[in-house]
């Protein structure tokens, strides 16, 4: 992978994981969050955090031509995911695109 789409997406990955952070917070006072926690943004949460392990140790795949597995969740709940087109960024750019 080029140093510098590592480095681009060692970032977003790390903007994403954030903005995990700032929906967990909200969730604590959002009856309602606990669901689109557990079934959404921790799975995210989760893959996120395995793909910037993979690319710190230069150990995932670049600019292939399939989606990172978190674009599931993305077309599944994307509208409930407010950072969503972060997320798609990220997949463009390690897509190559």
């Amino acid at each position: 992978m080029p140093h510098q789409s590592a480095t681009d997406l060692t970032r977003l990955a790390r903007e994403a994981l954030e903005h995990i952070d700032d929906l967990r917070d909200y969730s604590d006072y959002d009856d309602e969050a606990p669901d689109f926690f557990d079934n959404c943004i921790a799975p995210l949460e989760l893959q996120l955090k395995q793909y910037l392990a993979d690319l710190q140790a230069a150990a995932y795949p670049y600019a292939t031509d399939r989606d990172l597995p978190l674009m599931d969740i993305v077309r599944e709940r994307g509208a409930e995911i407010p950072f969503r087109m972060l997320l798609h960024k990220i997949n463009a750019l390690h897509r190559g695109k």
